[in-house]
């Protein structure tokens, strides 16, 4: 599953989508699919960290 980990894992740039969102004004809500690489709660946290700019 390339790219489809969570931040630090895989071949997509979390941190820089989450930029670009926010430099274009978006507010809303972000939705994806992706797959924890090992615990689940150390990638939820490491989706959080990503998208908070």
């Amino acid at each position: 599953m390339p790219g489809r980990l969570e931040p630090g894992t895989g071949e997509i740039n979390y941190r820089g989508i989450a930029r670009a969102l926010k430099d274009m004004g978006y507010r809303g809500p972000v939705g994806m699919e992706a797959f924890a690489s090992g615990d689940s709660e150390a990638a939820l946290e490491a989706f959080r960290n990503a998208f908070t700019i």
